[in-house]
């Protein structure tokens, strides 16, 4: 046991973790010297002060202190230690678990790095509220047809990413209605399909449309749909999205040239609500001619095109512009942040493809 010491405190004077309670440590395990089936099993958490299980078991915290030690004398066998540390809202917390073999005396040193994930309690609110059925979207037929895509600075007083005006082909596809709800995204969630959950802590209503997750995001939830499914689903080309959102119409907002009243949900939509940051339930306002709901305003929307500047060399038959700036992805529609100008039916703007934006969701499409 003495030699074990040793070589115990050896390792702690080479890590320069020698203290006081290091030599209070190392008095109680010669005081315990007749324990010798038994071995000292040292425990490092990253980040540290983290509380500490074996075998489901709590044991105390790892010190937050730099030089300080936990330490814990085991009989020799087989443990699962675990290590936890909530965050301050109680919705993810750090964790890490390892199982270990304990020989007869010895002393063995084990590093727990914690990883962020969603906590127990969090998951059982969620599990509480919804469930993983598979809610299909309601889906709206939109008729094949031409249109002059983008902004035309003679006619409207602002066109910067949008230009120029080009003729454009589309054929007939499939666009859902709404966009997708935190409803439709949790059943994903909690059936294994999406990782990433959007949480915020002013939140969780089950009819606003999901936003805060990335195009990478958007691409799990689409193939798990597609495979519950066996349907194919995609995002809108950017060419069909305006086409869907124009519905027919040339002028600025499918409803008008002026933003008038409670039309949408934007910064200035003079909408009874205040809020600029909140989304609210998708179909809120009326649709546009084509029945389509919040194509202009509550959540901007990721769409299938990679990014470029302006309209040079972009496709004319309605399908995705795959080539351009990959790392991005061109986002339409207009949100609760957005100005007047950004809720134009031809405005455009570029969204990191691995970024997080509060505000951005999407919507789907099946091209026929």
């Amino acid at each position: 046991m003495l030699f074990f010491l040793t070589d115990y405190l050896s390792e702690l004077y080479m890590h320069k973790e020698i203290t006081t309670a290091t030599i209070i440590l190392a008095l109680t395990l010669l005081s315990g010297c007749e324990d010798k089936e038994k071995s000292i099993i040292r425990i490092i958490t990253n980040p540290r002060g983290a509380e500490i299980y074996i075998n489901g078991e709590e044991k105390g915290n790892s010190p937050s202190e730099i030089g300080q030690t936990f330490a814990i004398k085991l009989s020799s066998g087989d443990y699962t230690l675990e290590a936890k540390n909530a965050t301050e809202d109680k919705i993810k917390e750090w964790y890490a678990t390892k199982t270990i073999h304990v020989h007869k005396n010895t002393l063995q040193t084990v590093e727990l790095r914690l990883e962020s994930r969603f906590s127990k309690q969090f998951l059982a609110k969620i599990k509480e509220k919804y469930n993983s059925k598979v809610i299909e979207p309601e889906m709206t037929t939109i008729p094949k047809g031409d249109f002059e895509m983008g902004c035309d600075n003679n006619k409207f007083s602002f066109c910067k990413y949008d230009r120029a005006i080009h003729p454009v082909s589309v054929q007939s596809f499939s666009m859902s209605k709404y966009e997708v709800t935190i409803q439709e995204w949790s059943a994903c969630f909690l059936d294994g399909g999406c990782d990433y959950y959007p949480y915020r802590k002013n939140w969780q209503q089950a009819m606003n449309p999901v936003t805060g997750i990335d195009w990478n995001d958007v691409q799990q939830y689409i193939k798990w749909l597609n495979e519950k499914t066996g349907k194919k689903y995609n995002l809108p080309s950017e060419a069909q999205w305006e086409y869907a959102a124009r519905a027919g119409t040339k002028t600025k907002f499918s409803w008008g040239n002026k933003i008038g009243r409670n039309n949408a949900y934007c910064k200035k939509c003079g909408v009874m609500w205040n809020n600029d940051s909140q989304v609210i339930n998708v179909g809120s306002f009326q649709p546009n001619k084509w029945g389509l709901f919040d194509m202009l305003g509550n959540a901007r929307e990721w769409t299938l095109d990679c990014w470029n500047d302006f309209y040079i060399e972009a496709p004319t038959d309605g399908s995705a512009w795959t080539s351009g700036d990959c790392s991005l992805n061109t986002v339409r529609g207009g949100s609760p942040n957005s100005e007047t100008v950004e809720v134009y039916s031809s405005f455009r703007e570029p969204g990191k493809k691995d970024g997080w934006n509060s505000d951005i969701g999407f919507r789907l499409s099946i091209t026929e």
